[in-house]
């Protein structure tokens, strides 16, 4: 698709900017009660050690670092097709083993992640995709056992 590689890099140069003027703002790295609410439901989830589970739109880790807190006995995948934001979840993770940071297209996951991961949590970042419809397919496709999604489905503060 054309028009998504055109927002892809409309994404990229919007974070390469936010990154550059709002050192510190963007996307706080804190802990959020939506968060909680969330691992509530994945405690259940996580009663096994060893799953796969996916932070697609993972940015920079925020997420998995507190995913990681909650069970560090699972394996986490970041995904983001940020690669600046997928270079600083690499730094941040460095040394742990269980987390993997990889810069990936969430519209054209190659065919090595259908039903590769068991769960798959998208945080806070579904009202703001384009094709939001084509990322669902893609979750869906991608997710062995649960998705959770999260949004505010609304773009401001």
């Amino acid at each position: 698709m054309s028009d998504e590689r055109a927002e892809n890099r409309v994404y990229q140069q919007l974070v390469e900017e936010q990154l550059r003027t709002a050192e510190g703002a963007f996307c706080p790295f804190r802990r959020e009660q939506q968060m909680d609410h969330l691992f509530r439901h994945l405690q259940r989830d996580f009663e096994r050690p060893g799953l796969k589970v996916l932070d697609i739109c993972g940015g920079y880790g925020r997420l998995t670092w507190f995913l990681d807190e909650l069970d560090p006995r699972q394996h986490y995948y970041c995904l983001d097709s940020s690669e600046t934001l997928i270079a600083q979840a690499r730094a941040t993770f460095a040394g742990k083993p269980n987390i993997h940071c990889e810069v990936a297209d969430l519209y054209a996951l190659s065919p090595g992640r259908d039903k590769a991961f068991d769960i798959t949590i998208n945080y806070k970042t579904l009202y703001c995709l384009p094709y939001y419809e084509d990322a669902i397919r893609q979750f869906v496709k991608a997710t062995r056992s649960k998705i959770y999604i999260t949004s505010p489905f609304y773009e401001g503060d």
